[in-house]
């Protein structure tokens, strides 16, 4: 069957079964309805006390989760208003699956739907982890499996090489930071929600040579504040993240309607960045600005987060309507 079949309501489909080295790992399929999510069960009763990961889809979005409770959270999912649009529910079972490795596996997935760009990547940004756990190697040798079975199923257009090798996967969001780029984003983020509170504006300067991340920090803080401010508490609730606590009532409210921008002077790597914002949600390819772009646009932005020094002559627009020289100071 593939994945253009339509399914009557119960439906399940097992994708594939197979035995590896750790145990055996199998994919359900089914509809995303009511129906089918009622009647969806595993003989062993792992549909509600076991660890799992699953994607939800329709042609053009793709949503990755995991969870202890597959029904459950697949209940959940049909009450939010963000996945009704979505028509294919996959389960990956493995009987060796602990927690670490369903979040390892969601992010990889996360990842290669990004840098796929088959669909938009429904998730959240900051639950995507890269930590270590006991026999992580086996495990990942495992997600490449899962990974060509999905293949199979359509719901990727490359390989794994190629999608690593592309822009869309190099600068997406959904990266799995290390701890120190998670450190600088806190610190900025608490900075940020301070000098909002008291109204007031701020300036925070990210230091570091060459390849240590700097952009890739410039873009998962732009897609992490576009989430914040758009409310986008779709994600699993038991999830834990550094950045948990900047969702909380209180944070979203202070950049209501916030107009935020991304200023790359570089032209090659500005054209890259857009199409990458072009294929995720919440963001767009007018956010990512010229330095002389700001300067000239009659509207203000409230958040600016700016890629590099830019030339010495570029200025930015204030709140005010003034123009001053900061953007060239930095």
């Amino acid at each position: 069957m593939s994945s253009t079949d339509t399914f009557e309501p119960g439906d399940v489909v097992v994708v594939q079964e197979g035995t590896m080295a750790a145990g055996g790992t199998r994919i359900e399929r089914f509809a995303f309805t009511p129906d089918s999510v009622g009647t969806w069960k595993d003989g062993e009763g792992r549909h509600r006390n076991w660890p799992v990961v699953y994607t939800l889809n329709n042609h053009r979005k793709v949503y990755v989760g995991e969870s202890l409770n597959a029904h459950g959270r697949m209940s959940q999912h049909l009450e939010s208003e963000a996945k009704q649009g979505l028509r294919e529910v996959r389960i990956v079972i493995d009987d060796t699956f602990n927690k670490s490795a369903c979040l390892d596996l969601e992010s990889f997935l996360i990842r290669m739907f990004s840098g796929d760009g088959l669909f938009e990547v429904l998730n959240r940004n900051d639950g995507v982890t890269n930590a270590e756990y006991y026999q992580r190697d086996e495990y990942q040798r495992k997600f490449r499996d899962i990974f060509k079975r999905l293949q199979q199923e359509g719901l990727f257009n490359k390989s794994i090489p190629e999608i690593q090798n592309s822009d869309l996967f190099k600068l997406s969001p959904f990266k799995a930071l290390n701890q120190d780029q998670a450190a600088v984003i806190e610190d900025i983020l608490d900075g940020l929600f301070d000098d909002l509170g008291k109204g007031q504006g701020g300036t925070a300067v990210v230091e570091g040579g060459p390849g240590t991340g700097k952009t890739i920090v410039a873009i998962y803080l732009i897609k992490l504040l576009v989430d914040i401010r758009d409310r986008n508490d779709q994600d699993n609730p038991d999830a834990e993240s550094v950045f948990s606590d900047f969702f909380m009532p209180g944070h979203p409210e202070l950049l209501a309607e916030a107009r935020i921008g991304l200023v790359i002077p570089q032209q090659s790597l500005r054209k890259s960045i857009r199409r990458v914002f072009e294929k995720t949600p919440g963001l767009s390819r007018d956010m990512v600005v010229t330095p002389f772009d700001v300067a000239a646009d009659p509207e203000t932005y409230d958040i600016l987060i700016v890629d590099e020094t830019p030339p010495a002559h570029a200025v930015r627009r204030t709140g005010d309507g003034d123009v001053d020289e900061e953007l060239s100071g930095r």
